[in-house]
């Protein structure tokens, strides 16, 4: 009789402890469920407020994917990235790239592109300040304003210039030497000077300066600016026929 009983006794407490497990667990998750639900309510919040809305026009939409990949292009390397990253760091879809850019070798050229036209708008700019007709001042200006520029920008030109392959006939010698070539024609119109072929000229003018700055930004000894300035000066002048 006595062990009946104690078997019974025993029986209950195990239904009692599971009883009260079971309300722990049930305490608990009566605890932690509020804090997930809220916690997901907040995460959905932040994700909203970050995704970028669908209403922006198509430029937004293409310069914040030429932004990311010059970002991504400057870290990793153009072969090491992909289209994915590059609309992940947009934060846009994977389909949202190929409406804009067939591929990463397109949105390369287009970072080319937009370097190129903002620097010889800078350039410009720097030129349009010299006195009208301080022609032997707007060709050093020229010169200044052009390897300074380089040199300022010394990864992303070796990014884009020089760490992979642009295709042949892109028209590249007519972006890049607009600036001076407008210069040497405006000279020209003036009687600063006298040139056969202006545009000759410029590309013949441009090369040789953009050779020396792409040897200073590769090479390893520290560069001395003020002294390569003052060498591309000479020569720019004497070919015009401005030296002193």
């Amino acid at each position: 009789m006595a062990m009946r009983q104690s078997s019974t006794i025993r029986q209950r407490w195990e239904v009692y402890c599971l009883e009260v497990t079971s309300l722990n667990r049930l305490a608990v998750l009566l605890v932690d469920v509020p804090r997930m639900v809220e916690k997901e309510e907040r995460l959905a919040m932040e994700t909203a407020a970050t995704r970028k809305p669908r209403t922006q026009p198509p430029e937004k939409r293409r310069d914040d994917l030429m932004n990311a990949a010059q970002k991504l292009f400057l870290e990793h390397g153009i072969l090491a990235t992909t289209i994915e990253q590059i609309a992940l760091g947009a934060e846009l879809s994977k389909g949202a790239f190929y409406l804009h850019f067939d591929s990463k070798d397109e949105i390369h050229l287009a970072l080319c592109e937009r370097f190129s036209l903002r620097f010889n708008d800078s350039v410009r700019e720097a030129v349009a300040k010299v006195p009208r007709d301080d022609w032997r001042r707007k060709v050093t200006t020229w010169v200044r304003a052009t390897v300074g520029g380089l040199l300022d920008e010394g990864d992303l030109v070796n990014m884009l210039f020089h760490s992979h392959p642009i295709p042949a006939n892109t028209g590249w010698d007519d972006i890049v030497v607009a600036p001076l070539l407008d210069l040497l024609d405006a000279g020209a119109a003036r009687g600063a000077w006298k040139l056969e072929d202006s545009r000759f000229t410029a590309i013949f003018l441009y090369s040789g300066l953009h050779g020396v700055v792409d040897d200073a930004l590769m090479g390893e000894r520290r560069t001395n600016r003020t002294r390569l300035m003052r060498g591309i000066e000479t020569i720019c002048l004497t070919a015009l026929g401005l030296a002193e």
